[in-house]
């Protein structure tokens, strides 16, 4: 029933992806879709997700996120590409390193 996200390019080596998702399917779509955009491959060609994050975890941190009505941002990495996925807007996915708002673990 649920088509491909929307894919836009938001500057060069950054795109977005769709409005902000429901359930655990459209996320790992989402993600499987600009990933295969970024890389330029088929979704077929990509490794599974679960290599690089509990899609489950994050889909229930999202869902807890907009239940309470609160901001969650998780960032993460597969291969040489940096993904931002938040509980209030589109996914975003970076060409380049880490995406981290000017904080740091060794800021702390």
């Amino acid at each position: 029933m649920s088509s491909k996200s929307e894919v836009r390019v938001v500057d060069d080596g950054i795109i977005e992806i769709g409005p902000p998702f429901d359930d655990i399917e459209t996320v790992t779509n989402a993600l499987l879709h600009g990933l295969a955009t970024m890389k330029g491959v088929p979704e077929s060609d990509l490794a599974p997700l679960y290599n690089h994050i509990d899609l489950e975890a994050l889909h229930s941190l999202l869902e807890h996120a907009r239940r309470d009505d609160r901001y969650v941002s998780v960032e993460f990495t597969v291969d040489d590409y940096t993904i931002v996925v938040t509980s209030t807007g589109p996914i975003r996915i970076y060409r380049a390193g880490p995406v981290t708002d000017g904080l740091s673990p060794s800021s702390g």
